[in-house]
């Protein structure tokens, strides 16, 4: 399968191994293997190639902020030691913490650890359960705010990405996007009402930008920026603005649905080799930076970044322990999951956004990756 524009990003090793080659975790008795998808009926015809009019809720608007006009200076977070939990019983847990990890019989799984006293510095977690598995491989995995439905990015018939949604137990599992072989669909986001999913949308002649589609693939339209490459889009909390990562020169947006952009950071784009992912905190006003930087010695450095909106305070969480990806902040606002690459392969841990306190939570041989946060409760 032949590469999609927005995905020249993840050219490092590391980052393509993560994204296209992670396989995962435990290896459980694989049960309920999922039939193949159903599919609808390719939406290039009915993509509006016009800037998409505003789906998401109306919410309030948060402050208008300055762009900082210079790289600010990281601050460093103490090097801790991670604390390896033992599986309590949660009471009254609302929130799940799901990942992706490959099976003994070669299907994919996604599971669910239940997760609760986030408020505090002692969480609890349950046992790891199987919700999920599919026959072929799949990322970046997304929640509908009310947890009740899944969406993520897999490998379609057409040997293209497309975009899948299910049930979230994986009934009712949809492709999309149908995706023709030569193009690509990837990093589903729901919107904050659960109304409409966003993906990055390119192609070998098609220059990537982001479409938005009701969950059942219909009602397709686009929103493109110019002289912009976007290859990951976020849905900003508390906002009616969206951000994404620039492919190159490597950057945040911070825009409007409508293609204004608003500001961007860094002002100096040399200050990290490449952004990567990122995660805004429940208010809007921080998030977590997932980019890769070269340390005084030439060697490259992924790590963990809290920095506010406008790009002020910036925080290394992670100081250059492991491989470090795929941030989540917590619902709740008080941890943030990632996983991370310390000894040989990846688990996910959580994080406290001022870097005081790291827990790993889960501890296979194999890799366990592509943490989210699901809701299984009223919040």
């Amino acid at each position: 399968m032949k590469s999609p524009i927005w995905r020249h990003l993840f050219c490092s090793l590391v980052i393509l191994m993560v994204l296209y080659g992670c396989h995962y975790g435990y290896t459980p008795t694989p049960t309920n293997t999922l039939p193949g998808a159903s599919k609808t009926p390719t939406l290039i015809q009915t993509v509006t190639p016009t800037v998409i009019s505003t789906p998401t809720p109306t919410v309030t608007s948060r402050p208008s902020i300055t762009a900082v006009t210079s790289t600010p200076t990281a601050t460093v977070s103490p090097s801790l030691t991670a604390v390896i939990p033992t599986p309590t019983t949660c009471s009254s847990s609302s929130l799940q913490l799901t990942y992706i990890t490959e099976l003994s019989s070669g299907n994919y799984g996604v599971y669910a650890i239940e997760v609760g006293n986030l408020e505090t510095n002692f969480p609890c977690f349950g046992k790891a359960e199987l919700l999920f598995q599919t026959q072929f491989p799949i990322y970046s995995i997304t929640w509908s705010p009310n947890g009740k439905r899944v969406a993520f990015e897999g490998v379609g018939e057409n040997n293209s990405y497309s975009i899948f949604v299910a049930d979230w137990d994986g009934q009712n599992l949809t492709n999309i996007t149908d995706t023709p072989e030569g193009e690509d669909a990837g990093f589903p986001v729901w919107s904050l009402d659960g109304k409409k999913i966003a993906y990055i949308y390119g192609g070998e002649i098609i220059h990537s930008h982001v479409r938005i589609s009701d969950p059942d693939g219909k009602n397709v339209t686009q929103i493109t920026w110019k002289d912009s490459d976007p290859n990951r889009f976020y849905w900003i909390p508390g906002s009616n603005n969206i951000a994404y990562i620039d492919y190159y020169p490597s950057r945040i947006i911070i825009g409007d649905i409508n293609g204004t952009i608003l500001y961007q950071f860094p002002q100096d784009t040399s200050h990290f080799i490449v952004y990567i992912d990122l995660s805004f905190s429940p208010s809007g006003q921080r998030l977590v930076v997932n980019a890769e930087i070269y340390t005084e010695e030439g060697m490259p450095m992924i790590d963990l970044y809290v920095v506010n909106i406008d790009g002020s305070g910036e925080t290394n969480l992670t100081n250059g322990i492991g491989v470090n990806l795929a941030p989540e902040w917590s619902p709740l606002g008080d941890w943030i999951a990632y996983e991370s690459k310390l000894d040989g392969s990846y688990n996910i841990y959580l994080i406290k956004p001022n870097g005081t306190q790291r827990i790993q939570v889960t501890h296979g041989s194999n890799d366990v990756v592509q943490p989210a946060w699901r809701y299984v409760g009223s919040p």
